[in-house]
């Protein structure tokens, strides 16, 4: 036997854990471009400090060779500055390839994002038809019980 009373349904959205597992998505490609952007900045420390150097060492060979250098010195200076050219060609394009992976990183954490906001758009549209239909059944629940009040009160007793 029912007591005429119907207990209402709370809204379910059927994509939650589809949600859910998006927005755990979303935070792995944070961690994950958090961890790019670290390294990115140290490769670019490191680069920066190898044109530090090289500017340094320039600026010292200029003073020395003012002066007198022997052709061993001379030697030296010069596998010196190559093996230094070759390791700032070296962490340009290590810092390039990190930049390149940061783009991409980028790009997955965008589209994540849009499909989390896709899936919480469509939440808030099936909430909104939720609740749109609950003060529908209300309405014509109080207009029930306003057409039988009238029709008790217009009845001769």
């Amino acid at each position: 036997m029912t007591t005429g009373k119907r207990r209402a349904r709370l809204y379910r959205f059927n994509l939650e854990v589809l949600l859910n597992h998006q927005r755990f998505i979303e935070d792995e490609h944070q961690k994950a471009l958090a961890e790019i952007r670290l390294q990115l900045d140290a490769q670019t420390d490191v680069l920066e400090r190898l044109l530090q150097k090289e500017a340094d060492m320039t600026a010292q060979f200029k003073k020395k060779q003012n002066g007198a250098l022997s052709s061993d010195d001379l030697i030296l200076y010069r596998h010196y500055f190559d093996r230094l050219r070759e390791d700032v060609a070296s962490q340009r394009e290590l810092t390039r390839e990190t930049e390149r992976c940061f783009r991409v990183k980028q790009k997955e954490l965008l589209e994540a994002v849009k499909k989390r906001e896709m899936l919480e758009q469509l939440r808030k549209k099936g909430l909104s038809a939720y609740h749109e239909k609950l003060l529908r059944k209300e309405q014509a629940d109080l207009n029930e019980i306003a057409l039988g009040a009238y029709n008790r009160n217009r009845m001769p007793s």
